[in-house]
């Protein structure tokens, strides 16, 4: 599929039927800067929360000792993962793997060393921010569209005529109970 770079390291990302691309094991613990082991501990200690087929997969590759099983993660499962791991550049990592793989899905330049330790890191916080409220907006919107159907509006209406009838008949009445 393509080429992408994080933190001066290549990843090459795989293009998949199912699952849009495929990031190896290998690539994976890279980016997040531990060793692959850390990612197989992980993906062993969360098999109730990283599912095959969902979040990882098996593929048969060809590599210098003959064709072997190798884990790939699919961009679920690499955000996913990143819950696990704690560390500098795994904050890093699923920061650029959020706007990357989730939203993007084209390259987002990648900060310099001054401007992730300095003011200008605010504008990340600031789109995060903003992605959040967009979020909630279009949920706020699709329930207001469900809301105010043309029948929804109707009844709104036919009952305020129902209880302007109701009310003008209890002054009328009124009286006669005094």
């Amino acid at each position: 599929m393509s080429n992408i770079t994080f933190n001066n390291v290549e990843l090459h990302l795989q293009e998949h039927s199912q699952h849009e691309f495929l990031l190896s094991n290998k690539e994976v613990s890279l980016g997040y800067g531990v060793v692959a082991k850390t990612i197989n501990d992980h993906r062993s200690n969360h098999k109730d929360e990283l599912l095959e087929n969902k979040h990882w997969i098996r593929l048969s590759v060809q590599t210098k000792g003959g064709k072997q099983k190798v884990i790939h993660w699919t961009k679920k499962g690499i955000v996913r993962l990143g819950f696990f791991i704690k560390s500098e550049n795994a904050k890093k990592f699923r920061d650029w793997a959020e706007d990357y793989i989730v939203n993007a899905q084209q390259q987002i330049p990648q900060p310099t060393h001054h401007q992730i330790n300095g003011y200008k890191s605010q504008p990340s916080q600031h789109n995060s921010k903003i992605r959040d409220l967009e979020k909630q907006n279009a949920l706020l919107q699709a329930k207001l569209e469900q809301a105010l159907t043309p029948d929804s509006i109707w009844n709104i209406v036919n009952d305020g005529l129902k209880y302007r009838e109701a009310k003008k008949q209890v002054k009328e009445l009124a009286p006669l109970f005094a």
